[in-house]
């Protein structure tokens, strides 16, 4: 039974995190289904300003160096992540993109794509890439790093039907944002062009004397 979707959601988190087969099913017994999207978006909005302000999300962003923590550690960090830098889950996530950047990690998540007997990791690790490649910065690093070709391999290959849909999306959404970016680019140029055109030279001004045609 769902009332507030607490109690679900933490199930939903501990079987995703166990591996736990199966399905789980929540059946609403308080809301409708209106009131329970707007509850969870004012939620999400909330934790994720939360975690900015107090300097969580800079911390996930740091237990992922680590190397000496438990794997769930990692997993917990990047599930947790990718949802943080989603602008289906946060409407302020592209705040959370930078600050990610910023903490200088794109290299450790390139990592964890790699990881291949850890599926668990390149699957979180492949989602946070598809939201985070939505800013050119991102998109630009995937090439620094060497990572389309192992995204390329990973959307086409993987045993895992979420990992080719993560990868397929980081991909997609790299070439969009650079798409976009050049677009910008492009408008800027031919507006800065308008505004700088070299004016024509003024027409020779008649005489008083020069005869004009008379109107028809």
């Amino acid at each position: 039974a769902c009332g507030s979707g607490g109690t679900t959601a933490g199930l939903a988190i501990g079987k995703r995190l166990s591996g736990m087969p199966g399905a789980l099913h929540a059946v609403n017994v308080q809301h409708d289904p209106a009131t329970f999207h707007a509850l969870i978006e004012r939620e999400a909005a909330e934790l994720g300003a939360q975690l900015r302000d107090e300097g969580e999300a800079a911390n996930l962003a740091r237990l992922l160096m680590l190397e000496d923590v438990p794997a769930v550690a990692h997993h917990a960090a990047l599930m947790i992540l990718s949802n943080l830098v989603s602008d289906a889950f946060e409407p302020q996530a592209a705040q959370t993109r930078q600050l990610v950047l910023d903490a200088g990690i794109f290299a450790r998540l390139v990592n964890f794509v790699f990881a291949e007997h850890d599926t668990v990791a390149t699957t979180y690790a492949c989602a946070c890439l598809q939201n985070l490649c939505r800013e050119p910065a991102c998109a630009r690093l995937l090439r620094v790093h060497e990572a389309l070709e192992q995204l390329e391999q990973l959307a086409q290959w993987s045993d895992s039907e979420a990992v080719k849909s993560y990868a397929a999306g980081a991909l997609f959404n790299a070439v969009e944002a650079m798409r976009i970016e050049a677009a910008g680019h492009a408008a800027q140029l031919r507006g800065g062009h308008a505004h700088h055109r070299t004016p024509s030279p003024p027409s020779p001004s008649r005489s008083s004397s020069e005869r004009r045609e008379a109107p028809r």
